[in-house]
């Protein structure tokens, strides 16, 4: 059994935002210089293939701590406005900050330039598609909560579970089926919220009954523990036999490994007493550098190709200066009220200096 303190500042989702949203630079760190420098790397070097797998929780992770603040934070049900607020700090950032991307891959054609910000902004085709994923977790949050409010968990649970699981594996294996989703659904297959809404009921209950949650698994830490131990080798071993080598966050074979990540994190890191103020402060960023950081990435790679001279060395300095550029242009913007929009709201850049 695992001793936690009462924690009512949620340092550890803070904590856990930081760290997650530090995974996915890396992540696309190690995409990058595998792309740029060394395609064939993960042929030469099986533990870096592990490496970059165990990863990848870190989406799943980043959507569920949304839902579970959501369901805990509004029990009752959300407040007037809450859909229109989250338009002005989460939605507009992404169509800004998408736009911006669609024009860095224009070719200066403005002809490229609408159809790719059609792809991007509208239909999701992006790496800020975790967006409009999070957007319909508010919209079934909105349709769903009381229902959910009054129900036994289990049910839920299960069925979603079978839902996600299903799609994610049909669609990864059915090249037919993949057609028919493309031809009835009209945004980026990826964004389609069956795939994520295991991650959905899971962080609402979570949510809904959190202190409770995370002192049952502080009791019982073998079963996260196992959960992670026995989903990882079953998705390394598919890796590892080329049966599903696709490197993303909605793998069927990921729902138990990236739940299970989630909460042996917040067990962990609600033991500590003291959380670290450069991961509490990095959080409030964390938003904005997801959306950014992939903007500025290819161009950071050259740089540190200059500095570093081994794989490990370029991925750590390739992560520095992504996430540090990313909060570098987060706090330039947020001083005029004509960028500020580009940003979402970022508290820690409202409290006045000490």
């Amino acid at each position: 059994m695992i001793k936690l303190k009462t924690s009512r500042q949620l340092n550890e989702i803070n904590l856990l935002r930081a760290i997650a949203c530090v995974a996915v630079v890396l992540t696309h760190s190690i995409t990058n210089y595998a792309k740029t420098y060394e395609p064939d790397l993960f042929d030469q070097d099986q533990f870096i293939t592990y490496f970059r797998f165990a990863l990848l929780w870190a989406t799943p992770v980043f959507v569920m701590i949304s839902e579970v603040l959501i369901s805990k934070n509004y029990p009752d049900g959300v407040r007037k406005g809450f859909l229109l607020k989250r338009v002005k700090y989460i939605l507009i950032p992404y169509i800004l900050i998408g736009l911006i991307r669609s024009y860095m891959h224009s070719e200066g054609e403005w002809s490229v330039f609408f159809q790719r910000a059609f792809e991007i902004v509208v239909l999701g085709h992006w790496h800020g598609f975790f967006v409009l994923v999070i957007f319909q977790f508010y919209i079934l949050h909105i349709l769903l909560g009381r229902f959910l409010q009054k129900t036994h968990p289990l049910p839920p649970i299960l069925i979603s579970f079978i839902l996600s699981f299903t799609y994610l594996y049909v669609h990864a294996g059915n090249k037919d089926f993949r057609i028919f989703i493309d031809q009835v659904y009209p945004f980026w297959d990826r964004t389609l919220f069956i795939g994520w809404l295991f991650y959905f009921v899971v962080a609402f209950y979570i949510g809904r009954d959190y202190e409770k949650v995370i002192n049952f698994f502080a009791k019982h830490f073998y079963i996260p523990i196992i959960g992670v131990f026995v989903s990882y080798l079953m998705i390394m071993n598919k890796v590892m036999d080329r049966v599903f080598v696709s490197v993303k966050s909605d793998r069927y074979d990921m729902l138990i490994f990236a739940l299970s990540v989630f909460i042996i994190a917040l067990v962990l890191l609600r033991m500590i007493k003291n959380p670290n103020q450069t991961l509490i402060k990095l959080s409030h960023f964390s938003f904005f550098i997801y959306l950014t950081h992939q903007l500025t990435l290819p161009y950071l790679s050259q740089l540190t190709q200059t500095v570093a001279n081994n794989f490990w060395s370029h991925i750590i300095i390739l992560t520095f200066l992504g996430v540090a550029t990313s909060i570098g242009w987060a706090m330039l913007f947020y001083e005029s009220r004509f960028t500020k929009p580009f940003t979402g709201r970022i508290k820690i850049l409202d409290q006045p200096a000490k």
